[in-house]
């Protein structure tokens, strides 16, 4: 540089013009609303439901989803499954699940009336008796219990309509009628030394034992003993 000179200096440069592009996921939120609380939801973008699974305490599910086709199904022990697809998109409607019922309600009458009705395992009332309580489609056991009677135990199939089925027993008897007539109308009828009437008696005798004594009393007069098979 020489003194007293004016210089100009001129400066270029490369500019490097940068276009950043935001990218967003667009989401929705997909609501489906069941006719039964308690069902289980699963989700998934196929039919294996991969995505979630999960039990509602009470009829609506609600999750935020990525837009796109999704598969959902929905199960509850007392209903059929139900399947479906749905979009979620920018413009979203509930989902409304209506399940088909695959329960039945029991009632249970015997012959005779008055036993005591188990299903499975657990103690209902007396018949006849309606059950109020669901059972899932398939089979449930009844048991009923009645004083003079054989126990019975049955496996039932529920039909799983959603209504009330009719179920009709027979108890079998663990003894037999008789009738007993003494030739004289004063004398005493006792069987197996328990005293039953004067003169003639009509009544059950067990049939759990092979053989009962019959004994015919009256003061003054021998005992005459039979015994009855």
């Amino acid at each position: 540089l020489k003194e007293a000179t004016v210089y100009t200096l001129k400066f270029q440069t490369s500019v490097l013009a940068q276009t950043v592009y935001q990218v967003q996921m667009s989401s929705n939120y997909l609501k489906i609303i069941v006719n039964e609380p308690g069902a289980t939801v699963s989700i998934g973008k196929t039919t294996n439901y991969e995505k979630l699974t999960r039990t509602l305490s009470e009829t609506l599910f609600r999750e935020r989803l990525d837009y796109g086709e999704y598969f959902y199904k929905v199960s509850h022990p007392l209903y059929t499954d139900y399947t479906g697809s749905v979009v979620v998109g920018e413009s979203m409607k509930d989902v409304v699940v209506n399940m088909k019922p695959s329960y039945s309600y029991l009632s249970v009458s015997s012959n005779p009336s008055g036993a005591t009705l188990f299903v499975n395992g657990e103690r209902k009332g007396v018949t006849p008796c309606k059950v109020d309580e669901r059972y899932p489609k398939g089979s449930v056991n009844i048991s009923l219990q009645m004083n003079d009677y054989y126990a019975l135990s049955q496996s039932v199939s529920v039909v799983g309509d959603g209504g009330t089925q009719m179920v009709n027993l027979t108890l079998k008897p663990q003894f037999a009628t008789v009738t007993l007539t003494c030739k004289d109308p004063k004398a005493e009828i006792w069987v197996d030394d328990e005293k039953k009437g004067v003169g003639s008696w009509t009544g059950r005798v067990s049939t759990l034992s092979q053989q009962h004594l019959v004994t015919v009393k009256r003061e003054g007069y021998q005992s005459q003993e039979v015994a009855l098979n």
